[in-house]
């Protein structure tokens, strides 16, 4: 058996000095905890367990506090299931934001769907092979290339890089032929030099040479993505400050491309309009103001288990303190300089999350991470990240 040295990217957030701040506020609270939590936490715990665990440990304790360590979306259910309890969740990192999972975000019916039914993501290749139910397809590989001719090929860097999306490749080739086989020999989030082989491919003639430019045009697009983002990250590296891309994305390729920017070490940002309240100048001069549309926002049941935060656009220091005191999640300081932005971290005092944003580039971003902010969000990375090159040369069989 090769173990895998995994982690979470949630449960490991949990800090014991959070929690033990939190226990002081509620010294009769029992805690709930899942098992992926730092051993620190594990051994305050009442209680430990996977998800169903610890929500029958919601209606079957006795207290009327619990304290929850684990993704804060739990809580809902745990509300609804214990109305009368109050359920407390660990704030990532001792901070003020509940922990949430990124990747939970990207899951939709229909794409449980689509995995159920086909085993992976759908992968459409019509764009070159035609509408299904049209004479055609390669017309050239089924011309020349003889039925019976196998190939294989290796796909290989042809320059440092970063990869991301062999297991979108891996997809193209399946949906243009079962009989092909394709094995990677690196990971998704490898760094790697030119010349070093990332996947080799073998099977029939025809389907290879028919799905190679779509599994290339996205394998070198998302690696592309993922490579840029890796040089933001390098360049805020030791500051704190985490980089988040944005919905800056080609239509139709933004779960890609986010996954591309996660593979590069960046943070999601939110997927849509759907998963996030984030008010702007056009909002606020709807509402009359920033008190008054956080409020709205509020009043609407948002956060909640849907809708992650609440984030405010704030072009002006007044307008970061007034949305910290009407209890937004998090400030987007939109296209201030380093020295604005320590005095408005200065303001916001740890009581939420503060976010850099606007014309952001490898120039300027560490000054920016270095103002004390919590994130900064580049829309460049997914927006505008040249493709790398990669090499697929083919030889029969």
């Amino acid at each position: 058996m090769v173990l895998w040295p995994g982690s979470c990217l949630v449960h490991e957030a949990f800090s014991e000095e959070g929690f033990l701040a939190l226990k002081r506020a509620h010294p009769d609270a029992v805690v709930a905890a899942h098992p992926e939590c730092p051993a620190a936490i594990l051994k305050h715990a009442d209680r430990v367990g996977a998800t169903s665990t610890l929500l029958a440990f919601a209606t079957e304790t006795p207290a009327r506090t619990v304290i929850v360590a684990t993704e804060r979306h739990i809580l809902h259910k745990m509300r609804r299931a214990a109305p009368d309890k109050m359920f407390l969740t660990v704030p990532a990192g001792g901070g003020c934001v509940p922990a949430e999972c990124p990747h939970m975000a990207h899951n939709t019916l229909e794409k449980i769907y689509l995995a159920l039914a086909n085993g992976g993501p759908r992968i459409e290749v019509a764009e070159d092979l035609g509408p299904a139910g049209v004479a055609g397809g390669d017309v050239t590989s089924h011309a020349v290339v003889p039925e019976a001719m196998r190939f294989s090929g290796v796909m290989a860097a042809r320059h440092a890089m970063v990869v991301a999306g062999l297991p979108v490749a891996a997809r193209v080739f399946a949906t243009v032929s079962p009989e092909i086989v394709f094995t990677p020999l690196v990971a998704d989030g490898n760094r790697v030099e030119a010349g070093t082989a990332i996947a080799r491919i073998e099977g029939p003639g025809r389907a290879l040479l028919s799905a190679e430019r779509p599994a290339l045009n996205l394998l070198q697009l998302l690696s592309g993505i993922a490579t840029l983002t890796a040089r933001y990250v390098e360049a805020i590296a030791g500051t704190g400050a985490e980089l988040l891309d944005t919905r800056k994305t080609i239509p139709g390729l933004r779960s890609l491309s986010k996954y591309a920017a996660r593979m590069g070490g960046a943070r999601n940002h939110r997927i849509g309009l759907y998963d996030m309240v984030l008010i702007k100048d056009n909002h606020l001069a709807i509402c009359g103001g920033v008190r008054a549309a956080v409020e709205r926002a509020h009043a609407a049941g948002y956060p909640n288990a849907a809708v992650r935060a609440v984030e405010v656009e704030c072009d002006t220091l007044e307008q970061v303190a007034e949305a910290v005191e009407a209890g937004a999640d998090i400030v987007l300081l939109d296209n201030m300089e380093p020295e604005t932005l320590r005095r408005a971290v200065a303001i916001v005092a740890g009581r939420c999350k503060a976010e850099a944003l606007g014309g952001v580039t490898l120039e300027s971003i560490r000054a920016i991470a270095e103002s004390g902010v919590d994130y900064v969000s580049v829309g460049r990375i997914t927006q505008s990240a040249p493709a790398v090159d990669i090499g697929l040369d083919w030889v029969s069989l």
